[in-house]
C-alpha cells in the first residue's frame, strides 16, 4: 500500500478491491478495519477521503516494528491518528527489533492503553534471527480476543 515491500497498492487500487471485496461483507455484520498501515498517515486520508461515504470503517488498523518501547507506544497511541479517522486502533501487527524493546513489556504497554481496542503480535519468520523473534520457550503469546 504505502511500502514497495507490502501491497504497493495506489489509493485507487485500494479503493476499488475495497468496494469489490471488503464493503460487501458489512452486510453480513463483519467488523471492517481500515488497510493496515506501517508508514503512511497520508496514503490512509487519501483512501478514506477517495472512498467518501462509500466504505465503512470499524476501527483503525496499524503494523508496528520498533527497536524501542517508547518508539512502540508513541506509534500504537498515536493521537493523531486516533483523532484524524476517530476510530479505535488495532494494532493488527507488531515485532520488536531488538533487545530495547521486549514483547512483554509491548503487552503490558498494550493492556494498559486506551487507545488501543485490541492487538496482535507477528512471528519472526525467520526463527535463526534471535534479536527479532519474540515467542519462545519462555513466552506465550497475546492477542486480545477477536
Amino acid at each position: 500500500m504505502e511500502l514497495h515491500i507490502t501491497a504497493n497498492l495506489t489509493v485507487s487500487e485500494g479503493v476499488a478491491i475495497w468496494k469489490e471485496h471488503l464493503e460487501p461483507l458489512r452486510a453480513q455484520d463483519i467488523l471492517l478495519g481500515t488497510p493496515a498501515l506501517t508508514h503512511s498517515k497520508e496514503w490512509l486520508v487519501n483512501f478514506t477521503a477517495e472512498c467518501g461515504d462509500q466504505c465503512g470503517f470499524n476501527f483503525l488498523a496499524l503494523h508496528y516494528y520498533t527497536t524501542s518501547l517508547e518508539g512502540f507506544k508513541a506509534a500504537a497511541t498515536q493521537e493523531d491518528m486516533h483523532d484524524t479517522f476517530d476510530m479505535s486502533v488495532w494494532v493488527t501487527e507488531w515485532a520488536n527489533g531488538g533487545p530495547q524493546c521486549n514483547y512483554d513489556d509491548i503487552v503490558a504497554f498494550l493492556s494498559e492503553t486506551q487507545l488501543v481496542w485490541r492487538y496482535g503480535g507477528h512471528a519472526e519468520r525467520q526463527p535463526d534471527n534471535a534479536s527479532r523473534e519474540y515467542f519462545n520457550n519462555d513466552s506465550i503469546p497475546h492477542v486480545t480476543e477477536f
